[in-house]
């Protein structure tokens, strides 16, 4: 009964989640594009770099950090922004992420470690 239960009510989860995105595939006019990637050198953390465009919002900067073929990625950093010139994500070594951004952009999420990876934020001029 238990076993009953526990799939019903992940199935029930599965449609709420398929049922919410075609909502707001349908309803939203936004888009959100990846601008960049950056393995780092041993290929056990990717950062990935995304842009979510809508109609009448300005535009968002978002990067996430997380394990190489992981589902569970962390924000690091976040910021409204109308451009994403300039925005410069390496790897000096396997432990160090280093992201440089203009200094037009104002973040409102900085992380500096996520899994014993640190993160150095630079501003560019």
């Amino acid at each position: 009964m238990v076993k009953k239960t526990i799939i019903w009510g992940l199935s029930a989860i599965g449609l709420f989640y398929i049922v919410v995105t075609i909502f707001l595939s349908i309803f939203t006019d936004c888009h959100v594009v990846k601008k960049g990637l950056a393995t780092s050198p041993d290929g056990k953390y990717v950062a990935k770099f995304y842009q979510t465009m809508c109609e009448d919002e300005p535009s968002k900067i978002k990067i996430w950090l997380g394990k190489q073929n992981s589902n569970k990625s962390t924000l690091i950093f976040s910021s409204i922004s109308t451009t994403t010139e300039n925005i410069q994500m390496t790897w000096p070594n396997e432990v160090m992420l280093q992201i440089s951004y203009p200094g037009s952009l104002n973040p409102t999420t900085t992380i500096s470690t996520v899994d014993n990876v640190h993160i150095k934020f630079t501003v560019s001029r």
